[in-house]
C-alpha cells in the first residue's frame, strides 16, 4: 500500500504530514525525531477495533492518537448529534483520509470533504523556519451547516519549558466556569508529573503564544478576530488511558470556541460558524522555530 506521508522542507526546517487523517506528525529544523518539537510518543494501548469516522466517544480517536498536530472541524471535543447529523468526539476530518492536491519541496495542499458536503482545503507552506497552515472550509450544501474549528497543536513538554502569553490576558477552566484567571497566574510553569491541566484563554489575547526552553522556542501566532481562544491544556507523564506515562505534552490550540464541550453546546453559546450555502471560512496559523 502506498504511504500516506508526505514531506516538505525549507533550508531551515522539515514537516512532515500524515494524509490519512491530514495530521502533521513532524516540524523541526531536521527530519531527525530528536529534533521534532511536536509531540510524538507510543503508549502501550491496544488498538480499538472501532476506528472510523463515526466511532461515538473519544476511545476510539486516543486509542490512535500519538501527538503531533489535528486540525478539528466541523466539530471538536465531545460527541454531539446537530440535526440528526452524529459528530463524532475531536470531528470527523481529523479521522478520514485526505487526498494531494498540489506538492512542491516547500508546500503542499490538501483537501478532504465530510459529511453533509463540508469540504476542507489545508496549505501548508514553509519559510525558512516558519510554518504557515491556511485552512478553508466551505459549506457545498444546500443548506446552513455549523462548525467550529480548532487547531489541535500539540508539543513535547518537559520540566524546563515555559509558556508565554500576553501578560494580563484571561484564562478560564472549563471545570470552573465563571472564574477568570489573570496571566501568568501560576499556568507559565508545568505542572508536576503525574496530573493534567485544561484551561483555555478566553479574553485580553492577542494573537500569539510560545513555548520557551533554555537554547529555543516555539512560537505560535493567529488572527484573534477569526480565533479567539486557546486551548492550553498539559499531560505529564500520566497513568492510565490513554497514555501510561509515555506522554509529557503541553497542547496550545488556537480555536473558534471557548470550551471543547461539542458541537450543539457551541451552538447554544452563539460561537458556532454558521455557514450559508455555498459560503467559506478562512483561517491561518503560523508556528516558528526560534
Amino acid at each position: 500500500m502506498a504511504s500516506a506521508l508526505e514531506t516538505i522542507s525549507s533550508s531551515s526546517a522539515v514537516v512532515t504530514v500524515d494524509l490519512d487523517g491530514g495530521s502533521i506528525m513532524h516540524f523541526g529544523a531536521t527530519a531527525a525525531a530528536r529534533d521534532n518539537v511536536l509531540a510524538s510518543f507510543e503508549p502501550d494501548v491496544p488498538a480499538h477495533p472501532d476506528t472510523g469516522a463515526l466511532h461515538p466517544t473519544h476511545v476510539s480517536w486516543l486509542t490512535r492518537y500519538r501527538g503531533g498536530w489535528q486540525l478539528l472541524t466541523p466539530s471538536g471535543g465531545a460527541p454531539s448529534v446537530v440535526g440528526g447529523v452524529h459528530h463524532p468526539f475531536h470531528g470527523e476530518v481529523s479521522v478520514i483520509p485526505w487526498t494531494l492536491e498540489s506538492h512542491t519541496p516547500s508546500a503542499l495542499t490538501m483537501r478532504t470533504i465530510a459529511r453533509d458536503s463540508f469540504g476542507v482545503t489545508r496549505t501548508l507552506a514553509l519559510e525558512g523556519s516558519r510554518l504557515r497552515v491556511t485552512t478553508t472550509v466551505e459549506n457545498g450544501s444546500s443548506r446552513v451547516v455549523p462548525a467550529m474549528f480548532v487547531e489541535h497543536i500539540a508539543l513535547e513538554l518537559g520540566e524546563d519549558a515555559r509558556v508565554v502569553a500576553p501578560e494580563g490576558s484571561q484564562w478560564e477552566s472549563p471545570f470552573d466556569r465563571g472564574t477568570i484567571m489573570d496571566w501568568p497566574g501560576g499556568l507559565d510553569t508545568p505542572i508536576p508529573a503525574g496530573e493534567a491541566r485544561v484551561v483555555s484563554l478566553v479574553g485580553r489575547g492577542e494573537g500569539w503564544v510560545e513555548l520557551r526552553r533554555p537554547q529555543s522556542a516555539v512560537r505560535i501566532e493567529w488572527d484573534p478576530r477569526e480565533l479567539p481562544y486557546l486551548w492550553y491544556w498539559q499531560e505529564r507523564l500520566t497513568d492510565g488511558f490513554p497514555f501510561y506515562r509515555s506522554a509529557d505534552v503541553v497542547g496550545l490550540e488556537p480555536s473558534s470556541v471557548r470550551f471543547g464541550d461539542g458541537l450543539d453546546s457551541v451552538i447554544d453559546r452563539g460561537e458556532a460558524w454558521m455557514l450559508e450555502p455555498g459560503a467559506s471560512r478562512t483561517a491561518t496559523v503560523e508556528v516558528m522555530l526560534l
